[in-house]
């Protein structure tokens, strides 16, 4: 990731933390369930026109893309600041739910959110990555690597820290 790639995602981890700072760990949760269950929604809508709700293909796809654009981000960035500071567990586990059931979206800020938490929370994202199945491991782990690297970029090679958190990502890379 270049530094003008960079700029968008501290402007939006910037504006999203004023009300990603009211919410709470039952509104992340929530707002995470009914992201999921719209992306399922839309899913469902890809082969026949209509998702099991009736609405279109069309119609549903504005709505996931806002929904992600809008309260699912913003609940990423709660969910961030919960985990680095409150050590929630739960919120970990949640974000590796959606993350794994919304795999279809090109949204990379669940990945860069898991990277920070794994930075700032590092036994705990560690545990519940290694309580997921080998299959969710297997999806998992490139997710975990690309957010760690993007929330590493641009420090330094040599950063001690970094290389230790660098190989404790690698030690969880499911086998083949």
């Amino acid at each position: 990731m270049n530094k003008l790639a960079i700029l968008p995602l501290m402007f939006w981890f910037f504006c999203s933390g004023a009300y990603a700072s009211e919410l709470g760990h039952d509104e992340i949760l929530k707002i995470f369930n009914e992201y999921e269950s719209l992306n399922a929604d839309f899913i469902s809508s890809v082969n026949h026109g209509k998702g099991k709700s009736g609405k279109t293909y069309k119609v549903l796809r504005s709505e996931t893309e806002s929904y992600a654009d809008g309260p699912f981000d913003t609940a990423l960035g709660a969910a961030q600041k919960r985990v680095c500071e409150a050590k929630d567990l739960e919120i970990i586990n949640a974000l590796f739910r959606v993350t794994i059931a919304t795999s279809n979206s090109a949204n990379e800020s669940p990945m860069t959110v898991l990277g920070n938490m794994f930075v700032c929370q590092l036994e705990l994202v560690k545990n519940s990555f290694l309580q997921l199945s080998i299959s969710e491991q297997k999806t998992m782990y490139h997710d975990l690597e690309f957010g760690f690297e993007n929330t590493v970029y641009g420090n330094s090679k040599n950063d001690n820290r970094i290389i230790e958190l660098r190989n404790m990502l690698h030690t969880l890379k499911p086998t083949e």
